[in-house]
């Protein structure tokens, strides 16, 4: 008769423990991986939505989407969903998968801003529309043949108005609302994940949303990672300086910024 063989209580042991330090291993590697999926799929989107404002820019005549409207108020504020909405198919764009988690945080009625891993929810009530997203529009790029009351001056009008380099004046980025008017001495929030939708606009967009930055398409279809200190040195209005205090040759240092941002790289 042949004795059959088992592991023993030790062996068994052994293994299980083996199994547990290779997991505790490979789990770090895996979560880097997932976050790098999510961050490849948040530019696939505002690929997307750069496609879609170009085509929109070739039916008329270069122009941008029109901006504030005092005949509308806020709800102008929208414009830029409703007239692109011909020109995708699955609103799936409108939301990075790193910030899909629905929003905690009320305005008004149905609208609710959103957060840094949180979408918005916003409803423009003149044309009944409806939309939960994580992007919002630099609203400095308008066509302003309407009152606005941020100052006409500023705005990037349509693609052949600006002298400065397309591929650093920012469309669309991560944002916990539609979209905002940064100005160059907006300050950062001083607690990560506090910002809401008035005031200081800049705070709209800087998000530790993929570690240190965010993704943001060009004015010229080009789309890339921008360091939320970054930020700072893009080219948002006519008139922002991109040599400001918050930037290094404006002689900003890192314990000039808040805690949650200290480490992060310096422009």
């Amino acid at each position: 008769m042949h004795k059959l063989k088992a592991f023993t209580l030790i062996e068994l042991l052994v293994v299980i423990a083996i199994i547990a330090l290779l997991m505790a291993i490979l789990m770090p590697a895996l979560q880097r991986v997932k976050k790098q999926a999510k961050a490849v799929i948040c530019q696939s989107n505002l690929k997307e939505w750069g496609m879609c404002y170009l085509m929109y820019l070739q039916e008329n005549d270069n122009k941008f989407v029109v901006g504030y409207d005092n005949s509308v108020g806020w709800a102008s504020y929208f414009t830029w969903m409703d007239r692109l909405r011909p020109y995708f198919q699955d609103d799936a764009i409108f939301t990075c998968p790193s910030a899909s988690k629905e929003s905690r945080y009320p305005m008004a009625g149905q609208i609710r801003r959103g957060s840094t891993f949180g979408r918005w929810h916003a409803e423009n009530p003149i044309i009944k529309s409806s939309y939960d997203g994580s992007y919002g529009q630099n609203y400095w790029i308008c066509d302003t043949e309407r009152a606005d009351p941020w100052g006409t001056s500023r705005h990037w009008k349509n693609t052949t108005s600006s002298r400065h380099p397309l591929y650093n004046i920012p469309l669309f980025v991560d944002c916990i609302w539609i979209g905002g008017y940064p100005y160059d001495v907006d300050t950062p929030i001083a607690i990560e994940d506090t910002a809401t939708t008035g005031g200081n606009q800049m705070t709209r967009f800087c998000l530790n949303r993929h570690n240190g930055v965010v993704n943001c398409i060009f004015l010229d279809n080009s789309c890339r990672k921008v360091g939320l200190k970054e930020l700072w040195t893009l080219k948002w209005h006519r008139e922002f300086d991109t040599n400001g205090y918050w930037t290094t040759t404006g002689g900003a240092v890192p314990t000039d910024w808040p805690e949650w941002m200290m480490s992060f790289k310096d422009y």
